[in-house]
């Protein structure tokens, strides 16, 4: 039933969801020809003007017959309501993944073209931050936190048999600074 712009939708995995097109921002779908003619949201087209496709119970089956899943859905869907995919922001690999999936339905449902721009700049960011030099000597140089730090003063027999034995032969481990102190120098590994 589409009533007052609300969608019935059914997705790949035959579960059943609405679609409030009043929620979309149109400046968000711009340029989204494939989706605008999908969803009827124009009156323009070349193709022959056929009904929605729609299952025995009245649900649109565009999901379905495209393979996406309404979670995926509700990625983009944040998207085109709010400017931004709200994934979970627990940690940034997780973010990224969310990202992705919405891009997947973006391209099959023909593109966004300002949500390709939202991607290629996340991920154009991630790019250079993955590819940029990174090598910490010090913990409090590593502010992404890649690396377990650990380290003993040297000329204290104490403190270097007690890392002995808790490291030594768990990790592999690499020397990299000599941090000079009051008490000795400090070897972080």
């Amino acid at each position: 039933m589409e009533s007052q712009g609300i969608l019935q939708c059914i997705d790949e995995n035959d579960k059943n969801f609405y679609i409030d097109l009043s929620q979309i921002n149109m400046e968000y779908i711009e340029g989204a020809r494939v989706f605008k003619i999908l969803f009827k949201l124009t009156h323009i087209t070349s193709f022959k003007n056929e009904e929605i496709k729609k299952n025995s119970e009245g649900y649109i089956t565009i999901f379905k017959d495209l393979g996406i899943c309404r979670n995926d859905w509700f990625k983009l869907f944040s998207f085109l309501k709010n400017g931004r995919v709200t994934g979970r922001l627990m940690n940034e690999d997780s973010f990224y993944y969310d990202v992705d999936r919405a891009m997947d339905v973006s391209n099959k449902l023909g593109g966004f073209p300002i949500f390709d721009m939202y991607y290629r700049e996340l991920t154009l960011h991630k790019i250079t931050e993955l590819t940029e030099e990174y090598n910490p000597l010090l913990p409090s140089e590593d502010h992404r936190e890649l690396y377990k730090w650990s380290g003993y003063i040297n000329n204290c027999p104490i403190s270097y048999n007690r890392w002995n034995e808790k490291y030594m032969h768990s990790y592999k481990w690499s020397l990299v600074y000599k941090q000079p102190t009051e008490e000795g120098l400090f070897y972080w590994f």
